[in-house]
């Protein structure tokens, strides 16, 4: 059917969004807090151990392993079946790194959380955590971001001034260059860490 997330691999962590854990599947059905209501989403990411997708409405769930505040509910541990992340306004485009998480939401605002390795949440602070969605302001305090990227060391994001990257790593501007300068993957997302695919359904 439009739009449900599909994900299939083994379960570790519940990064396939099922109570299943350790099982082996293929093409899960991703159902809201793991046993409710199909999720019908629009964009669906990927990290290492977790996931994010936003809903057809603008709402943002995520699952997955949670040792690190990564899926955004506002603690830390635990292996999280998918839960609908707090925020004031609707998403409207997210980029998973690792260990870490962002959105931008309806007003250009950005948000990271998660593990803080090398700066990569772009809260002015490094080597630590945050287990909810956190504000990056801008140095003018302009929230003007229009998208977001992620990989394992780098977050790079677009602003009306252009491309902008923070992070430990300086390999992540021409992968988030080509990324976000693109009309999007298409479909099917590649699940380059432990995921081996996340499939948004399309009719056919």
């Amino acid at each position: 059917a439009n739009n449900q997330v599909f994900c299939t691999g083994v379960n570790t962590s519940n990064r396939l969004g099922t109570p299943a854990l350790d099982s082996s599947l293929e093409n899960n059905i991703i159902r809201k807090n793991g046993n409710g209501e199909i999720l019908l989403a629009r964009a669906v990411r990927t990290g290492w151990d977790h996931a994010c997708a936003i809903e057809i409405e603008g709402d943002l769930w995520c699952w997955g392993d949670n040792r690190h505040g990564q899926v955004g509910i506002g603690q830390i541990g635990g292996f999280q079946a998918p839960t609908r992340i707090v925020m004031n306004n609707p998403i409207s485009q997210i980029g998973l790194g690792d260990e870490h998480s962002c959105a931008v939401d309806s007003t250009g605002a950005l948000f990271c959380w998660g593990l803080n390795s090398s700066g990569v949440l772009g809260i002015g602070s490094i080597h630590d955590m945050r287990n909810s969605p956190t504000n990056v302001v801008t140095d003018n305090g302009a929230q003007d971001f229009e998208a977001v990227w992620a990989n394992g060391g780098t977050t790079c994001a677009k602003r009306s001034t252009g491309l902008h990257c923070w992070g430990g790593r300086d390999d992540g501007a021409s992968a988030a260059l080509a990324a976000l300068s693109g009309d999007g993957a298409g479909d099917l997302h590649g699940c380059p860490q432990r995921h081996s695919r996340a499939l948004l359904g399309s009719s056919g």
